[in-house]
């Protein structure tokens, strides 16, 4: 089954879709026009992407039938941008599965924990060559520390007050529910799109 918004009605005719209210989302999201875009930090931009992205989840979780119908699933799919799906399984005790068509460098692969050093993986919105100066790799760090303040303080602490909302683990902290995931399945070429070069403590 695929749970959306009550507002996609183009998905209607799809007997496999259920949906779930969303019109608190629906009626505060103004998105930013394309001029305001050039002047949003990206963090700012995160921050408002989280915002929404909390009503939804909170919406899907509020809905009592959806949520019965949920719990006869095999597993929970997600995405890996919207964490709403580490709630749900660990509110069910379901395996979670995650989809990634975006960079593995985002922000929520905090949560997942995810080995992106700044010393050798270009963070998002950093556009580097593959020969890194001092100063590449200063700015480098200096965006991963803002990409985990953004998780740390933004992310958490929305999906935090869901979480206490509708009593989800109450005996774990929302890192551990947040980064509860069985399997992470990346849509990309990871050699053109996401190099990783190896660690040196990597040995075979």
């Amino acid at each position: 089954m695929i749970f959306v918004g009550s507002s996609q009605r183009y998905a209607a005719s799809n007997p496999n879709v259920r949906f779930f209210n969303d019109s608190k989302a629906l009626a505060a999201h103004t998105p930013p026009t394309a001029e305001e875009r050039k002047t949003i930090s990206t963090r700012a931009e995160l921050a408002f992407l989280y915002i929404v992205q909390s009503w939804y989840c909170d919406g899907m979780l509020s809905n009592v039938d959806l949520m019965k119908e949920v719990s006869r699933a095999d597993l929970i799919v997600g995405e890996f941008l919207y964490l709403c799906s580490s709630l749900i399984a660990d509110k069910l005790s379901l395996p979670n599965v995650i989809l990634s068509a975006s960079s593995l460098s985002a922000p929520t692969a905090f949560a997942f924990r995810l080995p992106f050093s700044p010393s050798y993986v270009p963070q998002l919105n950093v556009h580097l060559s593959d020969e890194w100066s001092i100063l590449d790799r200063v700015r480098n760090l200096l965006q991963w520390m803002l990409n985990y303040v953004s998780y740390a303080q933004d992310l958490c602490s929305l999906y935090g007050n869901i979480k206490a909302k509708h009593n989800v683990t109450p005996d774990k902290s929302i890192h551990e529910t947040l980064g509860r995931v069985d399997l992470i399945i990346g849509q990309m070429h990871f050699g053109l799109e996401h190099p990783r070069p190896l660690y040196p403590s990597k040995y075979f």
